[in-house]
Parts: structure tokens; C-alpha cells; sequence
């Protein structure tokens, strides 16, 4: 490597002088304080009192809180109030950068990039640099320079380091501008302005993050808000299936029409929109647009939305004992810390279509439901009949699998749901399988229909 280059890695910037920067940026009381043992916990970590503050973050750590997990790795990765434990700072790193936290994905990022903690791995030290560094992130934007000039996990690219070193410079990191100035001695003046051209072009990008089973776990774009109190008139609904419940529609609703309307995922509350918290895919969806609808036809006065449909799974995964029936009561019984469970929809069906008899899928989904009555949640269950997707040739309506849905529908607690099948012609779904934006429109109006019917009947009786 030329000596240009190997002074550019030789301004590396160590990963315990990184980490204890990052100590600074966060015992700065820079940010949102959420409760007081994490305030507490700052409070001891500026006086030095590190097993107090760990004391005191462990526990918000394990309930989700992102701050205290990316406080927990600083104080293992560099021994502070607990033994130095890299492995145990890989995973509270982990866990703060998939909420989104730009510190934790920049320090992740550093663990891969040094090995410590988990095995070296340069490409998985650019993934999560890159996250950090788009979401402008001046630390992650100098290190992934370093990455592009040296060739680890990317290709080596003197464009792309000059560009985010510009960027990063133009914050006033005097390393990138050093680097910067470096990097330009191996670079023709086209490719200079090319990079020039690419940095001033640069915004911040719009991140999401998804979980090993898919789901949406984090936006930029989300809006936390504290979780409402739920009174009679709030509604919690709850969404699960396959992925016509999930985030694969076409329209995406945004937040200004949704009023009302609140998305619950993992603890927290936030102001709804499509994609929602929670579901896989990354589009559209009707689930919000049916608890706008119920409120306005008066059913509830706002309500909560949890969204928990995994595209492309059958029914056996949702059985008792399978991953998603696990995911699914995992999810319950955390909502239910806080909330009573109003309304359940259930639009599952296109995978198992083929492959998967009548008798089968009403076995798996009759202990589904035994699970989900086993955690004390009554609330009615509302099955859609919907088996098909794909090319029309494939559409043979009714099937073994809408008579199970529709014999399930008359057993207690079941309440029949949309009919998809039916309501949702093929030239109503942009690729013959997902939902169209008069799609989305329609059955929400039917599901929130059903719904209101639903608890009109029961104030009657």
C-alpha cells in the first residue's frame, strides 16, 4: 500500500479513545432523559460512581430502554463499574443500533472492524458504519472513509472517502479534513470534483431497520409520543398474518391522516403511519386506516394499533410451539402489561392455499387461539377469508382453506372477517397479490364495518 495510504490508516482513531469519546457524548446530559434511574445513572457516572450507574441502567437496559443499552456497552467495553467484557458490550451495542442509535452502530461497527467481542469482520463493520454515517453521524462518516481508502469491506474507493470526509469536515472534523486533503494527492481533479459534487449533494437518509424475523423494528421518520392511557373509549387493535396484514400495500398513510391513531411496538408508543412498527415490509398497509375509520364511526375515540403480520408464513409457524405463535404471545403479553386487547384481526391464508388441508389448518389455528385465551385476552377475533394471490389462473374461490376459515368463523370468539377473496379483485392489487390503494381503502371500510357491528351488538345485549 502507498505511503499516502498508510498514513491515512495510521490516523485510525483507536477504539478506546473512540469509546471514551462516546462516554463523554453521553454523560453530557445532551439528551432526553425518560425516568429517573437514568438520570440517576448519569448522575453517578459524572461522579466516577460506575457500579451504581450500571446498577442502575441494567434493568432499563433489559425493558428496551436504547439509552441505558448503549451505556451498558461503553461501561463493558471499557471496564467501567462491571469486568471488561467485550462480548457483553457487542450485545447491548447490538440491541441500542437496532433501535437506531447512531453512537451504538458507530461503536458496533468498530468491535466488527477490531474483532473484539465477535469475529472480525470488515463488511459487517461497513454495514453498520454506513447506517450511522446516513444518518449523519460525523464519528461513523470518518471511520467509513477509512474503510474505502484501505479497501476493507468495500472496495477500495477514493470517491466515497473524500466524499464522506467532506461531509464530515464540513462539521468541522479536523481529522476528515486532514484526510481529506491526503486522499486528494491519489485522486485526478475530475474525480475530486465528482466527489465534491456527491458531498454537497448529500442529505441525511431516511434508515429502517428490521429484525431477524423481518419486522420493522425502527424509522427515522417515527415519532415517539408518551402511550396514551387507555379508557373505554380507546381501542387496541391488534393485527397479525401474512403479508396483505402486513407493510406490502401500496399507499403509505402518513401521519397527518391518521389522527387518533397511535402504533404500539415493543414498550413504546408512536405517532401512527405506514410502514407500522412491528410488521415486515416496508409499504403500505390498511390495519391504520381501519382504526382511523373507527373512529370516525364513533366506535372509539382513538386507538392503538400493534401490527404483527410476517409475509409468506403458513399457518403451521403460527401453531402452538412454532417461532411466530412464540413471537406472537411474546408480543401479547407485553401489550397487555399496559392494555386491554379490544379487537383482533386475522388475514392469513395465500401460503397454505396448496399445500395445506382444511382439517390441518383449522388444528393450528384453534391452538393458536387456545394461546392467545390462555393470556387472559378475550377480545373477539376477527378471521378474514383470504387463500389467494398470483396469477389468475390460481385464483379457485371457495378452496379448502376459506371453508376452514369460514367454519372457524362460526366457533366462539371467532367472528367472521373481510373476505378479501371476494372484496379484493385481482385488478385491485398492484401485482396480482398485494393490495392497491383502493384496495386498502376497501377493506378498511369493511373491517372497521365489522367491528363496529360487532360492539353495537354487544352494548345490546
Amino acid at each position: 500500500m502507498s505511503t499516502t495510504c498508510n498514513l491515512l490508516n495510521n490516523k485510525t482513531k483507536p477504539i478506546t479513545f473512540l469509546l471514551a469519546l462516546t462516554i463523554l457524548f453521553l454523560f453530557s446530559g445532551s439528551f432526553v432523559v425518560f425516568a429517573d434511574d437514568l438520570q440517576d445513572g448519569i448522575e453517578a457516572a459524572q461522579r466516577q460512581d460506575y457500579k451504581t450507574a450500571h446498577r442502575l441502567w441494567l434493568p432499563l437496559a433489559d425493558q428496551g430502554n436504547v439509552f441505558a443499552q448503549y451505556n451498558l456497552g461503553v461501561m463493558y467495553a471499557n471496564g467501567l463499574g462491571a469486568p471488561k467484557a467485550y462480548k457483553e458490550a457487542v450485545k447491548w451495542y447490538r440491541l441500542a443500533a437496532e433501535q437506531g442509535n447512531a453512537k451504538a452502530q458507530n461503536d458496533l461497527g468498530m468491535m466488527y472492524a477490531k474483532g473484539l467481542g465477535t469475529p472480525k469482520d470488515y463488511k459487517e463493520a461497513v454495514k453498520w458504519y454506513r447506517i450511522a454515517a446516513e444518518q449523519g453521524y460525523v464519528e461513523a462518516q470518518y471511520n467509513l472513509g477509512l474503510m474505502y481508502v484501505s479497501g476493507q469491506g468495500a472496495l477500495q474507493d477514493y470517491i466515497s472517502a473524500h466524499m464522506w470526509w467532506n461531509i464530515a469536515g464540513s462539521k468541522g472534523d479536523k481529522s476528515s479534513i486532514k484526510n481529506r486533503k491526503l486522499v486528494e494527492k491519489k485522486m485526478s481533479k475530475l474525480q475530486i470534483k465528482k466527489a465534491q459534487r456527491l458531498a454537497r449533494n448529500w442529505k441525511p437518509a431516511h434508515v429502517v431497520l428490521f429484525d431477524a424475523l423481518g419486522r420493522l423494528i425502527f424509522t427515522s421518520s417515527s415519532v415517539e409520543i408518551k402511550c396514551p392511557t387507555q379508557t373505554q373509549r380507546t381501542g387496541l387493535l391488534f393485527a397479525f398474518g401474512q403479508s396483505n396484514s402486513a407493510n406490502n400495500a401500496a399507499y403509505k398513510f402518513k401521519k397527518t391522516e391518521l389522527n387518533g391513531v397511535v402504533n404500539y411496538f415493543n414498550g413504546k408508543c408512536y405517532v401512527a403511519q405506514s410502514p407500522l412498527l412491528g410488521a415486515t415490509g416496508s409499504g403500505g398497509e390498511w390495519i391504520s386506516l381501519t382504526a382511523r375509520k373507527l373512529i370516525e364511526n364513533r366506535t372509539y375515540d382513538n386507538v392503538v394499533v400493534v401490527s404483527s403480520g410476517i409475509g409468506a408464513a403458513p399457518i403451521e409457524r403460527w401453531g402452538s410451539g412454532n417461532d411466530l405463535n412464540e413471537m406472537v404471545l411474546n408480543v401479547l403479553a407485553d401489550l397487555t402489561k399496559n392494555y386491554k386487547v379490544t379487537d383482533i384481526i386475522w388475514h392469513q391464508g395465500e401460503s397454505d392455499r396448496k399445500f395445506t388441508g382444511t382439517k390441518v389448518y383449522e388444528h393450528y389455528f384453534r391452538t393458536l387461539v387456545d394461546n392467545i385465551r390462555g393470556l387472559q385476552i378475550n377480545a373477539p377475533i376477527f378471521i378474514s377469508i383470504a387463500s389467494v394471490c398470483g396469477a389468475s389462473e390460481g385464483w379457485n374461490y371457495p378452496n379448502k382453506i376459506t371453508e376452514a376459515q369460514t367454519l372457524l368463523a362460526k366457533e366462539n370468539g371467532i367472528e367472521l372477517g373481510i373476505n378479501t377473496d371476494e372484496l379484493i379483485p385481482i385488478s385491485l392489487r398492484y401485482d396480482m397479490c398485494h393490495f392497491g390503494k383502493q384496495a386498502q381503502e376497501k377493506a378498511a371500510t369493511e373491517q372497521s364495518r365489522l367491528i363496529a357491528e360487532y360492539h353495537l351488538m354487544q352494548t345490546k345485549n
